[in-house]
């Protein structure tokens, strides 16, 4: 495991076993998901309500961007819609509001701070705004 630089910004959840910690430059899920790297970490996936609770709670009352990257892919019938954590992780736990996730390709997800998850509506390389923060996750 690859230690960050500094332990003191990050936060330990026992649930996991891992660190997390806010990454506030807003510069889109490619960057943000470029600097966790680089920190030795990935973007964060959830894997219950109580990991839901404590990342809300370390950035209460804001909205941040997670791993989670909604697409479709073609299948015999069509498309289906696609659900992909980032850090490679099985996607065991949703608490989506009402009417998400929508349909489209290449759509990252945030989490409210209304406990919901719910879809940012604009392709992951767009730039988002600086107050969606995202949480790294220790490798």
């Amino acid at each position: 495991m690859k230690l960050p630089r500094s332990l003191s910004k990050w936060k330990y959840f026992k649930e996991t076993n891992m660190c997390y910690r806010v990454y506030g430059d807003g510069g889109g899920f490619d960057k943000s998901r470029s600097w966790c790297n680089k920190e030795g970490g990935e973007l964060t996936s959830i894997h219950s309500e109580e990991h839901n609770s404590f990342l809300k709670g370390l950035l209460y009352p804001s909205d941040f961007l997670i791993g989670l990257r909604l697409g479709t892919a073609p299948n015999a019938t069509g498309a289906t819609r696609t659900k992909n954590w980032t850090d490679g992780s099985a996607v065991d736990y949703e608490n989506w509001d009402s009417g998400y996730p929508t349909a489209g390709p290449h759509l990252c997800t945030i989490v409210s701070h209304h406990v919901y998850l719910r879809t940012d509506q604009r392709n992951c390389l767009r730039p988002l705004p600086k107050a969606i923060l995202t949480f790294s996750r220790m490798k």
